[in-house]
């Protein structure tokens, strides 16, 4: 008797913390440091990083408080050399892929992300690195670890979680990296996926993030002049493609907030 009562009893609060898992991927895909910093000076630039860091420990502290689970399941385990190796390996993939994107495909398409990444260069060095090291940290932690971990147990299916969080990564670029950038933020997402996947080792795909970003914003300052700036036309059909991006992303995991609503309800009755 007591162990159905604990099974019952149990079975509602797993449902609970889904939605809550669920509402939390959301939060943290809203654009939440744009609206709370709106300007684009460095003030509001280190603000927006601050609010990024404040949603990552969010997530971990979601984890083992209130989930009351160990950060290695959602990836977060002792570092190794191994993971030091393959994520150093995973980098130079990723290097040799996106310097063919820039180098063939951008200038064969006359495609350019080099107006954002000027702005970035212009920043301090200090800000640039707290930049890469936040960027590896946040993703890593929110679209590998929490979401593929979470999101397998919510829908039973491993690769369908990789494929909601391959889409959710390469889309949150588009705001402020602009159309173009979704080529390389889509191949790098496909080899930190993959790497994740494989390894389920946090720290390699956090070491593959950091050398990557440094190379890219390298890649791009070194080889920008080969690209054309984009025109008028396609800048107003991003910012179009912008708003319809996040009415996607609102709706998809508001959807899957409902469904897991509805059964908490029906569990009730």
């Amino acid at each position: 008797m007591m162990l159905q009562y604990v099974q019952v009893a149990a079975a509602p609060r797993s449902r609970v913390l889904a939605v809550t898992s669920i509402l939390l991927m959301i939060i943290a895909l809203l654009p939440i440091g744009a609206w709370v910093f709106p300007r684009a000076d460095l003030g509001a630039q280190t603000g927006r990083e601050a609010v990024l860091w404040v949603l990552s420990i969010l997530l971990i502290g979601y984890v083992g408080l209130i989930e009351r689970r160990a950060l290695a399941s959602i990836g977060l385990r002792r570092p190794r050399w191994m993971s030091l190796l393959i994520g150093i390996a995973a980098a130079a993939l990723m290097i040799a892929g996106m310097a063919f994107i820039y180098l063939v495909l951008f200038p064969a398409f006359q495609w350019s992300d080099s107006e954002p990444t000027a702005t970035i260069l212009s920043m301090p060095l200090w800000f640039r690195i707290a930049l890469v090291v936040r960027a590896a940290t946040f993703e890593e932690i929110l679209f590998r670890g929490f979401m593929i971990e979470r999101l397998s147990e919510i829908t039973g299916r491993r690769w369908l979680a990789a494929v909601l969080s391959f889409a959710a990564f390469t889309l949150a670029h588009l705001s402020h990296w602009g159309w173009a950038h979704l080529l390389i933020a889509g191949f790098g997402g496909l080899v930190l996926t993959g790497l994740y996947l494989w390894r389920r080792d946090l720290f390699a795909n956090m070491i593959a993030g950091h050398v990557i970003i440094l190379a890219l914003i390298g890649l791009i300052f070194l080889f920008g002049y080969l690209v054309a700036p984009a025109a008028l036309l396609m800048a107003l059909f991003i910012m179009f493609l912008e708003i319809l991006v996040a009415f996607i992303q609102a709706f998809v995991f508001s959807l899957l907030a409902a469904v897991f609503i509805g059964q908490i309800r029906a569990a009730h009755h």
